[in-house]
């Protein structure tokens, strides 16, 4: 994608993400439609334009509301960086690899961000948290999965071509 493009669908995310989401949730759980753009950007692209702007717009998104500055981008920094280490050591257009990855990275986020928050003083229980992050990581890796299948046929134009290959040579 462009990267103007790029821009306008983080700032799309950004206004859903702090408005109109809310309206739509299950058992009280809205997806992260920005962690889930940017595990799948990630993993298909690899490309700085999606780390430099999920990190900002992560920050925006923590600075309008969010009670701690700074814990979702160090979050979504760790989970970038997983992502990173996983795209480099799978094939990326397997859907199960996809889907794994997608699970790996709402486990990390939520992990990083849980003890982030509890140092910080943030007390919550924790069979609560269990509840809601499970929803959440389902919620969160259909979400995922949906971009994915979306994005993956501008991505590989020959998917599973087993004469690819040989196109190299």
């Amino acid at each position: 994608m462009k990267n103007s493009i790029t821009l306008l669908i983080f700032i799309a995310i950004l206004i859903v993400q702090g408005g109109i989401l809310n309206l739509i949730n299950i058992l009280g759980v809205t997806p992260n439609l920005l962690l889930s753009l940017v595990i799948i950007r990630i993993f298909l692209y690899n490309d700085r334009l999606t780390f430099a702007l999920g990190i900002i717009f992560s920050i925006i998104l923590d600075i309008c509301f969010s009670k701690y500055i700074g814990v979702f981008p160090l979050s979504l920094l760790i989970t970038i960086l997983v992502v990173q280490f996983f795209r480099d050591n799978v094939d990326i257009e397997n859907k199960w690899t996809m889907l794994t990855v997608a699970v790996i990275g709402n486990i990390v986020f939520s992990v990083v961000t849980f003890v982030a928050e509890y140092l910080l003083g943030f007390k919550i229980n924790l069979f609560f948290w269990v509840k809601m992050q499970t929803v959440s990581l389902i919620y969160n890796s259909m979400i995922m999965f949906i971009i994915y299948l979306l994005l993956i046929k501008k991505v590989i134009n020959y998917r599973n071509d087993r004469y690819l290959i040989w196109k190299k040579y």
